[in-house]
């Protein structure tokens, strides 16, 4: 560890504790299990509020609810603006042959809704900020 690093290593250093705007946003790669690697976009990021505020609007707040619409509307939301990519995503073919899941909004939308765990685990990560500091960017490019 060089001097400099030395010298701040477990300060509170502002500048590092910022939110990365391109992390929030373009996602962050992230391993689930047996090989899953989802790329998550922070819960923060610009679009992805907008559709919060959007379904949190008047008196029908659909996120208010533990119903299946709400369900519904959280994965709609975790696919369209946190899951940005995905590899290791397998499926059965018609003939039983595995075959790659390509990422899509949709296909991501329907893996969240078979498979709770994983909504629940990127629901946690996206809301991590931890995630998406700029000292997080840093440490991922070796600095």
């Amino acid at each position: 560890m060089s001097e400099t690093q030395e010298e701040e290593f477990g300060k509170f250093i502002i500048d590092d504790e910022m939110p990365d705007q391109e992390l929030q946003s373009d996602g962050v790669w992230m391993e689930y299990d047996k090989g899953l690697e989802l790329k998550i976009a922070s819960i923060q990021n610009k679009d992805c509020l907008k559709e919060i505020r959007k379904l949190q609007r008047g008196k029908r707040n659909v996120l208010d609810k533990e119903d299946d619409k709400a369900k519904e509307a959280i994965c709609k939301i975790l696919a369209k603006h946190v899951v940005k990519d995905w590899k290791g995503v397998y499926y059965r073919d018609e003939s039983g042959a595995i075959a790659e899941q390509k990422y899509t909004a949709g296909a991501c939308y329907d893996l969240l809704l078979k498979v709770p765990d994983i909504q629940v685990w990127v629901t946690d990560k996206c809301t991590e900020a931890e995630f998406y500091k700029v000292a997080a960017r840093e440490e991922s490019l070796g600095n």
